[in-house]
């Protein structure tokens, strides 16, 4: 039997940009945890930042491009 929390979810490499904006959609509306991650984030040398992203790849998934916190992703409103 395997648990399918235990099976890793396939992320798409982020440019530096993509990154920043991960963390800022991160402090803006996750939690303590998600927001103290979203600093050690920014602050980790790119093997750190790397083992991060690759160890909560949920969260990437939620904050991350193409997420329902993207902008960019997000349809206008219809004005009626």
């Amino acid at each position: 039997m395997t648990l399918n929390c235990l099976r890793p979810i396939a992320t798409q490499p982020m440019t530096p940009s993509e990154t920043y904006q991960l963390t800022v959609r991160m402090e803006t509306y996750g939690g303590k945890f998600i927001s103290s991650l979203a600093v050690a984030i920014r602050y980790a040398d790119p093997v750190s930042k790397h083992k991060l992203l690759a160890a909560f790849p949920e969260m990437v998934a939620k904050y991350g491009p193409k997420s329902v916190f993207d902008p960019a992703d997000r349809q206008p409103a219809e004005v009626i």
